[in-house]
């Protein structure tokens, strides 16, 4: 198998990147499969699966934007959600429980980024703004 990419990692072993075709793949000792060879910046968005392959990591839940509402879907516990303009950060609030939502309005007119952060594995949702 050809290598995709390789790291060395703390214990100074290397891990190496192949590809994993076909499936089920059965990776060697230090080795991961993927189904796509990705780019080396791709790797932020994988994750090693049980059965040792890269497989997506879940997205945070995306925020919807009505207007200058901003509402945030179900979340599970520790999910944290920053609201800022670029110079001040108006809300940051963190889920106590699963299924916790959120509603917030911005009263001023300007540009806005809204971010929604899960737990690892999870990847950030982040929604940019504009209101009038």
């Amino acid at each position: 198998m050809s290598v995709v990419s390789g790291s060395v990692q703390p214990d100074d072993h290397w891990l190496k990147v192949v590809p994993a075709v076909p499936v089920p793949f059965d990776p060697a000792p230090g080795e991961i499969g993927t189904l796509v060879p990705p780019s080396i910046r791709g790797f932020a968005r994988l994750m090693v699966d049980g059965a040792g392959l890269l497989v997506e990591r879940p997205q945070s839940p995306e925020p919807v934007v009505t207007g200058n509402t901003v509402d945030i879907p179900p979340c599970m516990s520790s999910t944290v959600v920053t609201i800022d303009d670029g110079f001040e950060v108006m809300v940051t609030e963190t889920a106590g429980v699963d299924g916790w939502t959120a509603t917030y309005t911005l009263p001023d007119a300007g540009a806005y980024r809204v971010e929604v952060v899960s737990p690892l594995p999870a990847v950030p949702s982040i929604r940019r703004l504009t209101v009038t």
